[in-house]
């Protein structure tokens, strides 16, 4: 070789150069799939909100169909208990009463009377006509309805062996604030009640006493 030839550096031997291996955590994390947020449009977050918005409604709806079953629930309840109150009879009322025919007879006995709430002008109840002893020689039925805004009425009287009388009565009431014969009834318990009585060509009088209810 001459002394003005510059000799060239050899090229290294790439055949012997040793590639670095990845360490094992890089390889874990080159294995994990990463998770990336999907990117929704317009009309696919449109549609979602409209989707929650429903179900939002839904719900709503359910607790308003709850609420108001409910409340009719306790409609129909508070109606029953109305409806069953106003069937249920009131406490049956009792005394004595006294009766005249024409200028010259007497008859005395019990009674007893009891209404309803559907109607407080119908009595009905029993009554008795008993001896100067005290016993009983004639028991029987009655009812009586109060008509129009005056103190009378009509009324019927069946004995328990014989045929019903029915007749027309009148109360000497003009001072008293009740309204209904049941009111009337129940006054006699504190003062006694006087009226008359007419049917078939016969006409008398007529008192109530009533018994102090406990």
């Amino acid at each position: 070789m001459s002394r003005g030839t510059k000799c060239a550096n050899p090229e290294p031997d790439k055949t012997n150069i040793e590639t670095p291996k990845p360490s094992p955590r890089k390889v874990i994390i080159a294995l994990i799939p990463r998770w990336k947020k999907p990117v929704r449009n317009r009309e696919e977050n449109v549609a979602e909100r409209a989707k929650l918005r429903g179900y939002v409604g839904h719900a709503v709806g359910i607790v308003l169909s709850f609420w108001l079953a409910m409340k009719v629930l306790s409609l129909i309840l508070v109606l029953l208990g109305s409806c069953a109150l106003a069937q249920e009879p009131l406490p049956v009322l009792d005394g004595s009463w006294t009766a005249s025919l024409g200028s010259g007879q007497i008859f005395r006995g019990t009674w007893s009377a009891q209404t309803s709430r559907q109607n407080l002008n119908a009595a009905r109840g029993s009554w008795t006509i008993l001896n100067e002893a005290g016993e009983i020689v004639m028991e029987g039925t009655w009812s009586a309805q109060k008509a129009g805004p005056g103190w009378q009425g009509t009324w019927t009287a069946r004995a328990h062996r014989g045929a019903a009388l029915s007749g027309t009565w009148n109360a000497d009431l003009a001072s008293f604030s009740g309204k209904t014969i049941q009111a009337m009834l129940e006054r006699t318990a504190e003062r006694e009640v006087a009226g008359s009585w007419r049917t078939r060509g016969y006409q008398g009088n007529w008192w109530l006493k009533g018994s102090r209810r406990k």
